[in-house]
């Protein structure tokens, strides 16, 4: 879920959340401020009644399970269609349903979508990416089944370009996941903030601080959230859910006053901490959860619990929570 300014369209301030079963993108002309609130364009279908993947077959126009999306500064809108193993780039963030890609990154066309492009891990291919994000005229990719994150230092404008870094490999046709200060276990999403780099390893339990943000091939993070040390990645240290521990995080947002937000899948909750991190802080704060040491799934689900949360967005004095097995969005006030 994204909120972003559109350059092209009169800088609206819109919204976009990704709906990852029905295969498809939410994008909101403004803000919802209450239940009624419905989308105003769909991306990844015709309209707004169609689900499914690849519903009409794998096209510019078709997403598969996608997982992240990212709005660049410039307006490009760039999505993470994780099961066709591509990155998606719309020149701008439609405006009508269902319009097609300009431009594709980790295949050869826009109707190949094998794994790798059907061989081995190379700059040009993507496994199952999980998040994008785009900062500095650059494209942040986490490949996730290639265990790495793939960095473009230009947005692509045509198919099938070679990432220019890698990040958790030495090089870019290896693919072994690793528990190690330079290595990753499926990441997931990451942002910025002070020039650093906040990287959620979700098969690692952990978050990962680069500082600064990496400018060459395989840097080492400096700072662990979640885990004791670089060499630890068990489900919540190897025990029970607390304060300093995770178990499979997925979104990491940061908001206007220097707060970190993890939504910590698993242990359904999101825990919150005070920038700046050092190794072995812990969260002041949780939503989901009456305390640090519950995880709870509440069947019904209430008003303040969550089932397995993926995503996450601070806007203004609200966070913006995508509540996946709920099956829902939620808008709640800051819980600190």
């Amino acid at each position: 879920m994204v909120a972003f300014v559109d350059p092209n369209d009169g800088n609206k301030l819109k919204m976009l959340m990704i709906e990852w079963l029905n295969a498809r993108i939410h994008i909101f002309n403004s803000l919802p401020i209450d239940n009624t609130a419905v989308a105003d364009v769909i991306v990844g279908q015709p309209d707004f009644t169609t689900g499914g993947a690849n519903s009409f077959g794998v096209s510019a126009a078709s997403l598969h399970f996608l997982n992240g999306a990212a709005v660049c500064p410039t307006g490009e809108l760039i999505v993470a269609d994780r099961l066709n193993h591509r990155v998606l780039i719309f020149n701008q963030v439609p405006q009508e349903n269902g319009a097609s890609a300009d431009v594709v990154i980790g295949q050869t066309d826009f109707i190949s979508n094998l794994a790798n492009q059907g061989g081995g891990a190379a700059s040009n291919t993507i496994n199952s990416p999980q998040g994008v994000s785009c900062r500095d005229g650059k494209i942040y990719v986490s490949d996730s089944d290639n265990h790495r994150i793939l960095i473009f230092n230009t947005i692509p404008i045509i198919n099938n370009v070679s990432a220019d870094i890698v990040i958790g490999q030495a090089n870019f046709i290896n693919t072994a996941a690793a528990c190690s200060s330079s290595g990753v276990n499926r990441p997931h999403q990451l942002t910025f903030h002070d020039n650093k780099m906040y990287l959620s390893d979700q098969s690692n339990h952990r978050v990962l601080i680069y500082d600064p943000i990496p400018v060459t091939n395989n840097p080492a993070a400096s700072a662990v959230i979640g885990q004791v040390d670089f060499t630890s990645c068990l489900t919540n240290q190897g025990g029970t859910v607390s304060a300093n521990s995770l178990n499979t995080p997925q979104s990491v947002s940061i908001s206007s006053d220097n707060i970190l937000g993890i939504t910590d899948r698993f242990s359904h909750r999101i825990v919150f901490y005070t920038l700046p991190i050092t190794t072995g802080d812990v969260a002041f704060s949780v939503l989901g959860q009456a305390d640090m040491t519950s995880s709870l799934n509440p069947s019904p689900p209430t008003a303040t619990s969550l089932n397995q949360p993926i995503g996450l967005l601070f806007q203004g004095n609200r966070i913006w929570v995508s509540d996946q097995q709920n099956h829902r969005w939620l808008a709640t006030p800051l819980p600190y």
